[in-house]
């Protein structure tokens, strides 16, 4: 799950990893100073009905459960249609 939370993340350990002037342990702390950023809205929790589809993306460190389309827009974004033809 880490792993496509942060692509930058992945990016600068994989570019560690293939640099050839430095050792294997060069490599292994360079690669424990980098932390992913668990900020970035990565994970995805969706509802369908035959009428609407609702998906919202979230921060890992922010998995909340709104209750009310206020907490739902004050964490996500505004909500917005996508390939569901007006009814």
């Amino acid at each position: 799950m880490i792993l496509y939370a942060d692509a930058d993340y992945l990016a600068k350990v994989q570019a560690l990893k293939r640099r050839s002037d430095l050792t294997l342990e060069a490599k292994r702390q360079a690669i424990e100073k980098l932390q992913p950023d668990l900020n970035k809205r990565s994970a995805i929790r969706c509802i369908n009905d035959v009428n609407y589809r609702f998906a919202r993306y979230f921060s890992l460190r922010q998995h909340q459960t709104p209750s009310s389309m206020p907490e739902i827009v004050a964490y996500n974004g505004a909500p917005q249609r996508h390939g569901v033809p007006a009814p």
